[in-house]
């Protein structure tokens, strides 16, 4: 799989999936209220209208939003923001990659790694993401006589603040 980082301004390019997250109560992250000014409060509806409430690790695909270049958007439920730990952000990230797994998109751009995580840091975070699709996509099929059917998903941007570019490509 293929692994980038992009900047926050990221958000009007074209992806077969475009992963955000929403707080509970409702609340849009920083990159979900960007992204919802650009499709004309379309998230801001389908939050308020219930259909995802921002528990830890719930997911929602919204398909064919105007206004963005993504075919897809993935809501993906980050809990509490005062709670947020890095045990509900690997459970929201997990639950991210699996949906991604699932839904046949050939290339996604996660905007989870820029999510406030307590006493970690971006580079931990891009790393964890990274750890988690890796999971995810591997299939152990070498000694089975029907081979794996091959993954749809080839590559994995993230967008990260402009800030932390430098630190993360260090420590990577």
């Amino acid at each position: 799989m293929k692994y980038s980082l992009q900047t926050t301004n990221a958000l009007k390019k074209s992806t077969d999936c475009l992963v955000v997250g929403v707080w509970m109560k409702g609340k849009l992250t920083d990159q979900a209220t960007a992204l919802d000014a650009l499709c004309s409060k379309s998230l801001s509806s389908v939050v308020r209208a219930g259909d995802i409430a921002g528990k830890v690790g719930d997911t929602l695909f919204i398909h064919a939003l105007g206004g963005i270049a993504a075919n897809r958007v993935l809501l993906v439920g980050c809990g509490e923001e005062k709670k947020f730990d890095a045990k509900a952000w690997r459970k929201a990230v997990k639950a991210a990659v699996q949906a991604l797994k699932k839904s046949g998109s050939k290339d996604a751009l996660v905007t989870l790694p820029e999510l406030a995580v307590s006493d970690r840091d971006t580079a931990w975070a891009v790393t964890q993401t990274v750890i988690e699709f890796e999971t995810a996509a591997y299939q152990y099929d070498h000694t089975k006589s029907k081979k794996a059917e091959s993954r749809t998903l080839k590559s994995v941007a993230f967008t990260i603040p402009e800030n932390a570019v430098r630190k993360v490509i260090d420590e990577a």
